[in-house]
């Protein structure tokens, strides 16, 4: 039995309201939750972010979208409809040189493209509901696709990276993965960054994988990029050049330990911000759950996504204020317990004192 999705894996998804609020046990939440529309989403499960195990509630993955077409502009985090991925059997690609990646069977639509970037990509948690996914139809990437996959990726985050230092901006816009933390009024302390991120942080310098055979020297230089042995990046038609180890020299972030980094990489430590996680439903059978082969558009499933999480942040604003309130009256009553408790003791104390002088 297999209890929990393999990575690697393309999956329709959709957000699982009830089971996302039941923990706050809050009628305004439930309320509010009631009037979401939800709506599926095809996406492509990246990693397991915790280790599973067959008594976990719920599972933790990262995931990419795949949506009909190339990815829409974003400006702000510097992202381009290039920015985007075929999935055979779809070819077409603005660069005219950007293979598509081949599933495990034969991928059931055309016309799909993985969007890179990070409103493009997010965490969720999949409800352990004792279901065998070895029995599911699977559409999946084979190792060498995957590692593909990613390649193609680098290739994008260090085109954002380059137009963003054009503007004049100093982080990589377009390099972190939309989760809880991101919607956050509050700035994320630097310290604390790299370990939400650490997954997704730019390589020292961008790696390019192709055929595997003699012409993947000659798939590099078509793809518009080169490599120096000084680790600058630059597009044949982008002026943008740097050398990544003045960024690792000036980056705060870049002095965290590898204690500090480890558990986070490894899934052995759980952000505090995990409950914030909307739970989904999951399909591994895209045909069934994919009506007449339209996949849909994913920005409608990223919006429903974000009202989700306000939801459930406005839930626990709320308790947390409740229990503020609270906070005095708990304080003396667990102080006056302390005190009853202590007497208690020191009667016990003398009591077997007395008996063994006897």
């Amino acid at each position: 039995m297999l209890f929990f999705p393999l990575p690697g894996t393309y999956a329709v998804i959709e957000l699982d309201v009830r089971n996302s609020l039941r923990a706050l046990d809050d009628s305004v939440a439930d309320a509010a939750g009631a009037l979401l529309t939800t709506t599926k989403c095809l996406v492509y499960l990246q990693a397991v972010l915790q280790l599973p195990f067959p008594d976990s509630p719920t599972f933790k993955y990262s995931v990419y979208v795949v949506g009909p077409g190339l990815r829409p502009p974003n400006p702000e985090l510097c992202l381009t409809p290039d920015m985007s991925i075929p999935i055979h059997p779809s070819t077409d690609h603005p660069s005219g040189t950007r293979n598509a990646v081949v599933t495990e069977p034969p991928f059931p639509f055309t016309s799909c493209y993985h969007w890179y970037g990070r409103d493009m990509q997010f965490d969720i948690r999949i409800l352990n509901d004792g279901r065998d996914y070895k029995a599911d139809p699977r559409v999946a990437l084979p190792p060498i696709q995957q590692v593909r996959l990613e390649s193609m990726r680098g290739e994008d985050m260090w085109k954002s990276i380059c137009a963003s230092r054009e503007r004049g901006e100093q982080s990589p816009p377009g390099g972190a993965n939309r989760n809880p933390e991101d919607l956050q009024e509050t700035p994320i302390p630097a310290s604390d960054a790299l370990a939400q991120n650490s997954r997704d942080v730019a390589p020292s310098k961008p790696v390019h994988i192709g055929k595997v055979d003699d012409s993947n020297l000659e798939n590099r230089r078509e793809s518009g990029f080169e490599e120096s042995s000084e680790g600058s990046c630059w597009d044949s038609s982008s002026s943008c050049s740097f050398d990544t180890r003045a960024d690792e020299t000036n980056d705060p972030e870049s002095s965290a330990s590898l204690d500090e980094l480890g558990p986070r990489i490894f899934g052995f430590r759980s952000s505090g911000d995990d409950d914030l996680l909307p739970i989904v439903k999951i399909w591994l059978d895209l045909e069934a759950h994919i009506d007449g082969g339209n996949v849909p558009d994913p920005v409608d499933f990223i919006q429903q996504r974000d009202e989700l999480i306000g939801i459930i942040r406005e839930s626990k604003a709320r308790a947390a204020a409740v229990a503020a309130s609270s906070d005095f009256p708990k304080s003396n009553s667990a102080t006056t317990g302390c005190s009853v408790m202590k007497r208690a003791f020191f009667q016990v104390f003398k009591f077997t004192k007395s008996f063994y002088c006897l």
